[in-house]
């Protein structure tokens, strides 16, 4: 009686090929759909804001603020209708506000140097600093504290963990730091706002403080910045020409660190 001997080895070698990669690339499929899901959050969040207040995109710059629409959204976030805060009595004062300039930046690093910063958490409903574009503030911030602290330009050292595109450093009642800088660089909304972390308790009053001119006259000035994008890989000038906003790529090798571009003419 004769051995029994596989009829198909090449058969049987692809299947088992064929389960051994499946088995491998099911780790990595669940990471990635774990990414895309992300994406697909932050892109419904997004658009969610888009509708909510189209008056802040880059081709819109319109004179007056943009007007918060109390509507109720789905599962991903829930957007609270704005209110308006009664006085609060015990409120942080804040009685000085001093915008630390380009030159400064030695005192500012020999004086808070060591500082631990703090920045302020999720809060329990989005503001008007939270939701406008990063790039509309930007311009507010410079017509009413004229250029910023530190700017990508100045040293074009993309991979720092401090900001993105720009950084406003202030200094309240002569003593507190206050740093005013971009959430994600021009494509995203809001301000990240930090302070030293002895004064975390005051930053909501702090940051009220040094942000409600930008509300209250929302005045706009030109600029441009420098932004390196880590996804393609490619360097941007990003700004505002007294009419409109603008993002358009910009070779490398036109850029010269510590030299920061004149702001455009309408």
């Amino acid at each position: 009686m004769s051995r029994c001997t596989p009829q198909y080895p090449a058969v049987w070698n692809a299947v088992a090929l064929l389960v051994l990669v499946l088995w491998i690339s099911t780790g990595a499929a669940a990471v990635q759909g774990q990414h895309i899901i992300d994406r697909y959050q932050q892109a419904r969040q997004m658009h969610l804001l888009d509708q909510l207040y189209p008056d802040s995109r880059y081709q819109a710059a319109r004179p007056q603020a943009p007007h918060p629409l109390a509507v109720a959204v789905d599962s991903l976030h829930r957007v609270a209708p704005p209110r308006t805060a009664p006085p609060d009595s015990n409120a942080f004062p804040v009685q000085q506000i001093r915008t630390a300039h380009r030159f400064e930046k030695e005192w500012l690093s020999d004086t808070f140097g060591d500082t631990e910063w703090s920045f302020l958490g999720p809060q329990p409903e989005r503001t008007f600093f939270d939701t406008t574009r990063t790039v509309d503030l930007r311009a507010r911030l410079q017509a009413h504290y004229d250029a910023p602290t530190y700017t990508l330009a100045d040293d074009l050292q993309p991979n720092r963990d401090d900001f993105d595109q720009f950084a406003y450093w202030f200094v309240v009642n002569d003593s507190i730091p206050v740093v005013v800088s971009d959430a994600n660089g021009p494509r995203d909304r809001g301000l990240i706002v930090a302070t030293e972390r002895r004064w975390r308790d005051v930053l909501p009053d702090v940051r009220r403080a040094v942000l409600a001119p930008l509300k209250e006259t929302p005045d706009r000035a030109p600029y441009v910045d420098y932004f390196y994008d880590t996804v393609d890989g490619r360097w941007y000038r990003v700004g505002y020409n007294g009419v409109r906003f603008f993002m358009e790529p910009v070779a490398r090798r036109q850029l010269t660190p510590g030299h920061r571009p004149a702001p455009p003419t309408p």
